[in-house]
This record gives C-alpha cells, structure tokens and sequence, in this order.
C-alpha cells in the first residue's frame, strides 16, 4: 500500500470513528489488510473500524462463545475472541481437504444450534468440487457435505440464521440470487433474484443474516457505488441498500452478523489508536519514502 493510500484510508477511519455507533451489528471486510474488519450501523449506515491489518474475505460468528471465524484469504483460517478485542486474533492454519491438500473457501457460516462451522466453495478442482464443507474450527480440515454443479452454481456468500436455523447463500452464476441451502437434506432453494446492481454480470461476495434480513456485500469501494443490499425475509423485498465503508475496489469481500453487539463495542479501542495510525502515514509520508503495495494471497485450492 502506497504512503499516499495509507494516509487517506487513516484520515477517513479517524473521520467514521469520532462517532461509534450504538446498533452496529453487521461486520464487512474485504481481501486487503490496509483495509480494516468494519462495523456497520443498520440503521445510520455508520461504520467504526474495529479489527485492522487483517481484513477479511469470509466471516461467521460463534455465538454461543461469541467466536468470530474469519478468512484472510480463500485459504487462511483465524478466530478472535470478541469478548477481548483487543486481543489479537489466533491463526487457527490453512483450510485443507482431509487429504490434506489446500481447499480454497468463499464463504462460513457458524450453526450455533449444533456448535459447527460451514464453509462455500465456489471451485471445482483436484482439491474437492464446488458445493458445501464442514471445517473443524480448531484445524480447519474441511469436509465435503455436499457438492453442486460448477456451472449452475458460485455461491460466494454463506451465513447462518439463528432465528430461523436456516442457512442462506448468493449464487453470482446461472439463476442469480438468494438460495436458502439445506445441509440435512443435502441441496439449495432458489428464495429470491438480486436486485439491480452495477455489474454485468452480478458480482456480490459477502453475505450475512440477521434481524429477518439478508445482506450482501460487494467488494466495490463506497465512491465506486458499493453497496450493501438488504433483502427482507418477511415482505419477502428489498430495502434500501447501505454503502460499503471501504475506500478501494477488491477482489473478495465478507460478512457476518451479530445479534448482541453493544459489548463487543464497548470492548473496542477508542479513537486514539485511528489516529496514531493517521499520524504515523503523515510522518511516513513526510519523509518522501515509498514502498511497495501489500500483497495478497488469494490462494484458490
């Protein structure tokens, strides 16, 4: 990441985090570590960093043990206690078949009824085919549940709704839209077509589930028109979308939902540490260096 891109992404943090949302409840990330975990308000479309120097490509969380399972690239699996935040997230490894071959994964989802972790894969390849996993949470080994037709299906987001023990994932390819996914009858349901959206074809990565809503994230930055959708499970419409927070267009994005959310914030570092981070790029940048872009590594299995 450049200097110049460090500075701005520092000032607009240091912007969106004088005022910290009480209801935020949804958690966006994208596939680039200069690009902090957000929190967004569902209903001011606020957003407050509160994870950087990881971002994220998939997300689920363990509420029962108030885990957030997350995905810094389609391979690398880390876990972080949303009871301590400012605790680091543990690396858990790379998600692997039982063969112990890398298995690229596009979105998790956390089953809090029976304490697992699901996993989307949106490849067909010597690693496994397209379709559904459970992951082992502690290992990350992943186990195919059921697999879906390559060319029929990318289901790139996935979530868990506790409310209803359903799962719910976006499919980009074919009959594009909302599917609810059965994992004990092995298959998916078409529920709703996405709305309109700004590429052709449709391109939304992150999905989350919450309060009888479904949203799903593009990976477009906010003055690309990036959007958060929001689809209402009981009128069974959509709502007027959100804004992405981030400032960059990326490759992948994820999300995830938290019902309970007001201690989680509570726990978050105040302002002070965004704006040591706006002061260390004006310094850096000062100094006329420059150094090259932050890799990524979207290793696809």
């Amino acid at each position: 990441m450049s200097y110049r891109r460090f500075l701005l992404v520092g000032l607009a943090i240091v912007t969106l985090v004088l005022a910290r949302p009480a209801r935020a409840q949804l958690l966006v990330g994208e596939d680039d570590p200069s690009e902090p975990i957000w929190a967004v308000n569902i209903v001011t479309n606020q957003a407050t960093p509160v994870l950087s120097g990881f971002g994220a490509v998939a997300m689920a969380v363990d509420g029962n043990t108030n885990t957030l399972y997350f995905m810094t690239n389609t391979v690398t699996l880390y876990k972080w206690d949303l009871d301590t935040p400012q605790t680091p997230p543990t690396l858990v490894g790379t998600t692997v078949n039982p063969s112990g071959q890398n298995l690229s994964l596009a979105g998790l989802a956390f089953d809090n009824a029976n304490n697992r972790l699901y996993a989307s894969r949106t490849l067909d390849s010597s690693s496994g085919p397209e379709g559904f996993y459970e992951v082992n949470p502690g290992t990350g080994v992943s186990t195919l549940k059921f697999g879906v037709a390559a060319s029929q299906f990318d289901f790139g987001g996935f979530d868990y709704d506790p409310l209803t023990g359903n799962f719910y994932a976006n499919n980009d390819v074919g009959a594009t839209g909302i599917y609810r996914v059965d994992l004990a009858n092995n298959n998916v349901n078409f529920l709703a077509p996405y709305p309109q959206t700004s590429d052709n074809p449709p391109d939304i990565d992150g999905l989350a589930v919450g309060g009888g809503k479904v949203y799903m994230v593009e990976d477009r930055a906010v003055q690309t028109g990036g959007k958060v959708y929001v689809y209402n499970l009981t009128t069974n419409a959509y709502e007027p979308a959100l804004q992405t927070p981030w400032f960059f267009n990326e490759t992948f994005a994820g999300a995830t939902y938290i019902p309970n959310f007001s201690d989680f914030m509570a726990n978050v570092p105040e302002p002070g540490s965004a704006t040591a981070l706006l002061l260390m790029g004006i310094a850096a940048l000062s100094r006329g260096r420059a150094r090259a872009e932050s890799p990524r590594d979207n290793v696809r299995g």
